[in-house]
């Protein structure tokens, strides 16, 4: 009982499961009362423990382990109901803990899972689930809801029952559910639905004939009496039940559990051992699908409907085939995807995608480049020609209203979602290069609006930030096929027809570098409030968001490997830049993640040539440097406008992607160590600066020594904390930095008295730091060999206010170094020199309690007031 009140969470996990496995094994031993206290102890107070999840999931895995002794049964029958809420718990791991005992409780016939949580409070959960607990859910309810040992009719009251309990828990539970169901069982369920629908349309068609929507041929009168025969049957069942068209959300939802079934099971379809079975799909659906296409004609089962068409072949449904590519010319510009998402699948997957390429293609053609477009037009007119000659049938030519801004909507949703855009690329590669060159001429449109500085009249800033962002991420798609088909040996109708497009990637950071960065300087007009001063200003945002948006995939094109050698040593000096802009503090968290992402891929380069060490060096080192000068520059002019919330906001964001970044370097110490000690040399380097220079720039020691990394000033802070993720990289920053004191590197009390701060911060933050008793022995040898030079200096020359300044922190150095060693405190302290933050009399100077009193009022000071510049 005492260990299950311990204050330490770990103590009490493992006090939870120790009673847990005692009371399961010993159950019949051990008295009814003490059985009953424990219990009590766990389900009353273990399992409300706020403090620790860790300690609610335990109780949970206990109690299964309990569960295990039949004798438990009876009592754990009246305990359990009280647990029902925790399928709401904060923490995933308690739900998981949670759903692992109710899949127990499942398999035990005297306790029902009902009674412990109710079936609406379990799909409410499975609605906003992760993966691993939909799996979970889908397991304790695919019993209930999708029994395949029961009869049809069985089977389709409950999928009313579970559609009309929770519409979109019942997709969730399909999407996971064809995972634990067999490809046969799938398609049968599947066929069921589609009778079941069919049953009902032709129930409110009863007084009059079907029509045939597609112009298709009708089955015939034996097949039709069949069905007829076995559709009357299953009315009877759906009449009882009260189903009919009217039942909208019904409707909507057994077509959308037929798109889901059938979207999961693609991969198992498309094997030849269940061809039969595909085909059989395909045969049904093909005669059912223009009745639905005329009954269902809004809502979502429109979506369902064209998901499912995508999956038969064209001339099973003509009509709908023939008007799709005409639907998407007619949508609006504000349509979402759900509108043409559908649409795109089907004409890709029926061979259609080069209708849908050209179709985006003129759109951009006569948006960024209209007189060249006047111009092609006898081309444009031959080619028509030569068509109609060899089509030999009539052609409406359909006038060309270009919408740049939906083309762009489509090639974004073709490129991410994967069938679609593999076989695009595989059966369509000229035309997403000639599409990928027709994107590319968005930059000389962009030249144009910044040298006019205003909106061009044939496009707008929209469409060209989208299209350039187009053009670099087809381009990324269209390079990687490259190399795959490149690597693969099989160049035939696929992107690698001999062509190699690793030099746009070159071409378009030139361009870049060129054209966007000069626009990130300030406004010259800002100021004044001129129209000028707003079309700088809107130049400015313009460039900000296609640079940031082009940063975004550049750094998803390092991880994928697109580029040549010169690629990252480029994108970092590209990086160093636009943080040296203006604007830099906007491009700090993608700088940093660039940063992240080029070390991991300029470590790979090395691994095949070890010749580019010097490069790998100098583009991570120097785009870390940047990055430090940009934040001390932003502290700096932050704390002068009194508005340092915003720069602790970004730093606490990048402060992750920076950690990540230096255990990478660490990570590949042995490979590369000159990497890992340069970029640890430049913080360090950056903090000792920092620091010190606060500390000359203050006259005194303006803080005293903490005990954790986060009461230091703000940049040291951040740095330091990135550094202290790991125990390995703390111990290899104190070696850097006793080589640097041991180099005679640190020559001036302020910098001294800012390694032994850090010493004393790290020392109280962290246990058994490497390294740290040697350093500090090097510190004061330093310190010793510092303090006799000041000596000799001051009887040289009479003492001025420098040396008295200096003397002054080298005393608080040797207080604060003295405590780390263990020594006594110095004597006979230093008089503080006068500086304009310390106004003392002579009579004051030799008081140590005044000078004290000063540092502390002075301590505020430090962290209020800006950092310097790094030296």
């Amino acid at each position: 009982m005492t260990l299950l009140c311990d204050p330490y969470p770990l103590v009490r996990v493992i006090a939870v499961q120790g009673v847990c496995k005692i009371i399961g094994v010993y159950w019949e031993l051990l008295p009814a009362a003490t059985v009953s206290s424990l219990l009590a102890k766990l389900i009353q107070e273990e399992v409300y423990d706020t403090s620790s999840p860790d300690v609610r999931a335990a109780v949970f895995k206990g109690l299964k382990y309990i569960l295990d002794n039949p004798l438990s049964h009876p009592l754990m029958k009246h305990s359990l109901p009280s647990l029902g809420n925790f399928i709401h718990d904060t923490s995933e791991k308690v739900i998981i803990a949670f759903l692992e005992l109710l899949l127990k409780v499942k398999g035990i016939r005297t306790i029902k899972v009902s009674s412990i949580v109710s079936i609406e409070h379990l799909l409410a959960r499975l609605e906003v689930s992760s993966p691993p607990l939909a799996r979970r859910l889908v397991s304790l309810l695919i019993n209930s809801f999708h029994p395949t040992n029961q009869e049809p009719d069985v089977q389709i009251e409950r999928v009313i029952r579970l559609i009309r309990t929770n519409q979109a828990a019942c997709r969730f539970f399909y999407r996971h559910a064809a995972q634990q169901m067999s490809t046969s069982d799938a398609v049968e369920f599947m066929l069921l639905l589609c009778r079941c629908i069919r049953g009902c349309i032709r129930a409110a068609k009863a007084e009059t004939p079907p029509m045939n929507a597609s112009g298709d041929s009708s089955v015939t009168s034996s097949e039709d009496s069949k069905m007829e025969t076995q559709m009357d049957k299953e009315n009877e069942n759906e009449d009882e039940d009260g189903l009919s068209l009217k039942d909208k959300d019904v409707m909507e939802g057994m077509l959308e559990i037929v798109a889901i079934l059938w979207t999961s099971i693609g991969t198992e379809l498309s094997k030849p051992a269940n061809g039969a079975l595909k085909m059989k799909l395909i045969s049904k659906y093909s005669k059912a699908l223009p009745e639905f296409l005329v009954t269902f004609q809004e809502g979502r089962s429109v979506s369902a409907i064209v998901v499912l068409a995508s999956y038969l072949p064209a001339s099973a449904i003509p009509s709908f085939s023939n008007g799709c590519l005409s639907s998407l010319k007619s949508l609006p510009v504000s349509a979402s995807h759900d509108s043409y998402g559908p649409l795109l699948t089907c004409l890709v997957s029926w061979g259609r995608g080069r209708d849908v390429l050209e179709l985006i293609s003129d759109w951009l053609e006569l948006t960024l480049n209209p007189k060249e477009d006047i111009k092609e037009e006898p081309e444009e007119n031959e080619r028509s020609k030569k068509s109609k000659k060899r089509k030999k049938h009539v052609v409406f030519v359909e006038p060309i209203q270009p919408q740049p801004l939906l083309g762009i909507k489509f090639l974004d949703w073709l490129l991410g979602q994967y069938p679609s855009r593999a076989q695009l690329l595989q059966s369509c590669s000229k035309e997403m290069v000639e599409l990928m060159l027709v994107l590319k001429k968005v930059m000389l449109s962009l030249e144009k609006r910044f040298l006019r500085g205003s909106v061009l009249s044939f496009t707008t800033d929209e469409v060209l930030m989208k299209s350039i962002s187009a053009y670099l991420r087809l381009l990324i798609h269209v390079q990687v096929t490259f190399a795959l088909t490149s690597e693969g040996g099989d160049s035939k109708d696929t992107v690698s027809s001999g062509q190699d497009f690793t030099s746009h990637f070159e071409d378009l950071l030139a361009w870049m570098s060129r054209e966007l960065v000069p626009s990130l300087k300030k406004p010259l007009s800002e100021s004044s409030g001129t129209s000028r001063g707003g079309m700088d200003l809107t130049l400015q945002q313009l460039s900000k968001d296609i640079v940031q948006s082009l940063l975004q995939l550049f750094t998803d094109g390092l991880m994928l490997g697109v580029g040549g050698p010169q690629l990252p040593d480029q994108l970092a000096f590209f990086c160093s830049e636009v943080l040296q802009s203006d604007c830099g503090v906007s491009f700090l968290a993608t700088s940093v993640k660039v940063m992240y992402h080029l070390s991991n891929r300029m470590l790979k380069d090395y691994l095949e040539s070890p010749q580019a060490e010097s490069q790998l060096q100098s583009s991570v080192t120097s785009l870390l440097v940047t990055i430090i000068k940009n934040l001390s520059q932003e502290l700096e002019n932050k704390a002068k406008d009194g508005s340092e919330d915003e720069i602790h906001q970004i730093m606490s964001t990048i402060k992750p992607d920076v950690a990540e970044s230096l255990k990478l370097c660490q990570r590949h110490r042995a490979l590369c160590p000159s990497l890992d000690k340069n970029v640890l040399s430049s913080i360090m380097a950056a903090v000792i600066s920092e620091m010190s220079s606060t500390i000359s720039k203050n006259g005194q020691v303006p803080f005293d020594a903490v005990d954790s990394l986060a009461l230091l000033p703000p940049l040291p802070a951040f740095l330091l904390a990135a550094v202290a993720s790991t125990n390995v990289m703390v111990g290899c920053f104190v070696t850097e930095l006793q080589q640097c004191v041991r180099s005679g590197a640190i020559e001036t009390g302020a910098e001294l008295c800012a390694i032994i701060h850090i010493l004393h911060a790290l020392k109280k933050d962290r246990t058994n730091v490497e390294g740290l008793e040697k350093c500090l022995l090097n510190v004061e040898t330093q310190l010793n060999s510092v303090e006799g030079t000041l000596a000799n200096t001051a009887k040289a020359a009479e003492e001025d206010d420098s040396v008295l300044m200096e003397r002054f922190i080298m005393f608080e150095s040797r207080k604060v170094l003295n405590s780390l060693l263990g020594k006594d405190p110095p004597t006979n302290p230093h008089p503080a020199p006068v500086t304009a933050a310390n106004v003392l009399t002579e009579s004051d100077s030799s008081s140590s309690s005044s000078v004290s009193s000063s540092l502390n009022k002075s301590k505020k000071k430090l962290y209020n007031s800006g950092s310097s510049l790094l030296m």
